[in-house]
């Protein structure tokens, strides 16, 4: 009896080993079928890395882009961006029912995104960014319960943002910028307390932002540039979202007044509302609070092309971090507040288009700050650096990096793109460089009296161009 209760035990384990190495090889074979699957819709050229690496005479765990895990051997990463790749997505990649990321970015996939997806439950990272994908968002996004990271960035979807995304939980950036989306935003993205970055940038919406939006105290970046929005901002927007480092809402129609709760953003680094409709309580337009001491982190202030009035706070001094000023295209008007000049990291400033006196001097308006950006606009032109790139802290400026390296080291700081030409000579010759950098160096005098005035550059930019015309016709 007990040699016969062996041998079952023993066939019962066998067989169940059997059953587990089937399971197994199943999974296997399934997520290998749907790579391959993946790999069809895809248009290859003979020097392309998945043609010659990914077939089935090695692992599908050691083909480029694929990750799998150590024990089951599953596919949980498909990272392919970058790589040129031409196609269709496969509603088949919904077959690796492990995956984790799935990352096809800047590529060249046209077409809908399936609306598989949504079997995706594992999915964290989807990013599809730098696409041609078009059509509306699947509403099975909604089922990637453990989505974290969602880019559909440049692209060309259309239709309105899916109110369903608010019921994604663990959303820390969604970012879908620069495609064809319509219609207001869902207030249901408020319902995302996780969103670090809500980013909507060059689509078509309008109507207010959604008040729900600065309910979310976790929200660090807010980037809705460059589409149609209207209303205006709560006053007390940063006691609600107090870890915001970058607000950019150029190039809508928002209005109102400037929020007074403004100092309370003491992480905010980049502070951008130009070309708005900001105003205040009456008729006459808006104001700049007068407490902006704070936050002093702040690297860049942008709020050009608006309705504001008024003076300019002698606590603007107090932004020891400032590097970039804009306040042209305003009402405002008195003094340029003596306290402008304790900002030792200041690299740019245009108040231009104000009825302000420069330094305080009564009479002088601001068409020397106009000469100043004019200056500093040549140096980014040629260098393709801005006076707030991470280069530029400490003593180092943009202006004095430009003047270090005048004469001899000129070409070592201007933007290579510029310097390619048909038969091996550059474009721009060193000379008319350097005259550019000079003017540049002219207008951006630390004294306003020394500066040229906009005449004086126009003649001898005009110089430069003749001399230009004469190199290439010569």
């Amino acid at each position: 009896m007990e040699r016969f209760d062996m041998k079952f035990l023993l066939g019962v384990l066998v067989v169940q080993s059997c059953m587990v190495f089937l399971a197994f090889s199943s999974s296997n074979f399934t997520d290998q079928s749907a790579l391959l699957a993946f790999k069809a819709e895809i248009k290859l050229g003979p020097n392309n890395m998945l043609t010659s690496n990914w077939t089935t005479e090695t692992s599908f765990c050691n083909w480029v882009g694929v990750s799998c895990s150590q024990q089951r051997q599953r596919v949980t990463a498909l990272q392919l961006g970058d790589m040129g790749l031409q196609g269709t997505i496969s509603p088949y990649v919904a077959n690796l029912s492990f995956l984790v990321t799935l990352n096809l970015r800047n590529n060249s996939f046209h077409g809908p995104l399936t609306h598989e997806i949504g079997r995706l439950g594992r999915l964290k990272e989807l990013n599809l960014q730098f696409n041609n994908l078009e059509g509306i968002m699947p509403l099975t996004l909604q089922f990637c319960q453990n989505l974290e990271f969602l880019s559909l960035f440049s692209n060309s979807f259309s239709g309105g943002i899916l109110e369903e995304l608010g019921t994604l939980p663990k959303l820390r950036i969604l970012s879908l910028g620069m495609n064809n989306f319509m219609g207001t935003i869902p207030s249901s993205l408020g319902n995302i307390s996780t969103l670090q970055i809500l980013e909507l940038t060059y689509n078509v919406l309008t109507g207010p932002i959604p008040s729900s939006i600065f309910n979310i105290s976790s929200l660090r970046q807010i980037n809705l540039y460059n589409n149609s929005i209207s209303g205006s901002l709560p006053m007390d927007m940063c006691l609600l979202c107090p870890k915001l480092d970058e607000l950019y809402l150029a190039y809508n129609n928002i209005g109102g007044q400037i929020p007074s709760s403004l100092p309370q953003c003491r992480e905010l680094r980049d502070l951008t509302l130009a070309f708005n409709r900001f105003e205040g309580l009456n008729s006459l337009g808006g104001y700049l609070p007068s407490q902006m001491s704070t936050p002093k982190i702040m690297v860049s202030m942008d709020l050009s092309w608006n309705h504001i009035e008024g003076n300019i706070p002698q606590t603007i001094g107090s932004l020891q971090s400032l590097a970039s000023l804009n306040l042209s295209r305003n009402s405002l008007q008195g003094p340029i507040p003596e306290s402008i000049g304790e900002l030792a990291g200041l690299e740019f400033m245009d108040l231009s288009y104000n009825n302000i006196s420069e330094y305080g001097s009564e009479g002088r308006v601001s068409a020397k700050g106009d000469v100043y950006s004019y200056g500093i606009m040549l140096f980014e032109m040629l260098t393709r650096k801005k006076p707030t790139d991470e280069m530029f802290t400490g003593e180092l400026s943009l202006r004095q990096l430009v003047d270090a390296s005048l004469p001899k080291k000129i070409m070592k700081i201007v933007d290579g793109g510029l310097l390619t030409a048909g038969k091996g000579e550059s474009n721009v010759t060193r000379d008319i460089i350097l005259d550019i950098m000079e003017l540049g160096l002219e207008c951006t005098r630390e004294s306003p009296e020394e500066r040229s005035d906009m005449k004086e550059v126009a003649v001898k930019l005009n110089k430069i161009k003749l001399q230009l015309l004469l190199n290439q016709g010569a």
